[in-house]
């Protein structure tokens, strides 16, 4: 496999913090507290509504001071893993490790800066919505399962060139 050059993460990382970080304060200075559609056709409903994130994922609620060392830890984690585990991992492992590390640092920027995550994004097919969300958030869950997917694919060819 072929490796990533570390340059051009670095580049990755800060277009990612910078997007998220402007998409978040056009949304706190620009959108209005009452509900934007940017899609609306049939069930499918895409729309701007903004929430302030103070608990940790899906809700659950936790003291500030526990979700950001959780948070902190949890970045400290990835990024030694993958300072330590560089060498070994293929680019795809790179690149969804160092994505999920942004999103997590975006994140938690907003929970130094707003107090809590500032969500946005609102999607719905007939009546059912998915939680509000933002980019970081996307691309944490988009990381990951692609993370997933390399390793299931990357195990099953090791099982079958073993046979």
């Amino acid at each position: 496999m072929t490796r990533i050059n570390k340059l051009h993460l670095i580049a990755f990382s800060i277009l990612i913090l910078a997007l998220d970080q402007a998409i978040k304060f056009i949304i706190l200075k620009k959108v209005l507290l009452q509900d934007f559609f940017l899609v609306n056709v049939g069930d499918l409903e895409i729309k701007l509504e903004l929430i302030k994130n103070v608990s940790l994922s899906f809700g659950l609620p936790a003291p500030r001071i526990v979700i950001t060392l959780i948070m902190i830890a949890v970045i400290g984690a990835l990024v030694y893993i993958m300072i330590r585990a560089w060498a070994e991992l293929s680019r795809v492992q790179n690149l969804t490790l160092t994505a999920i590390i942004i999103g997590a640092v975006a994140n938690l920027s907003d929970r130094l800066i707003y107090g809590g995550v500032i969500d946005y994004l609102k999607i719905g097919y007939a009546g059912h919505y998915w939680p509000t969300f933002n980019l970081a958030d996307a691309i944490i869950v988009g990381a990951l399962i692609i993370l997933i997917i390399n390793y299931l694919t990357v195990t099953r060819r090791r099982e079958i060139n073993q046979k």
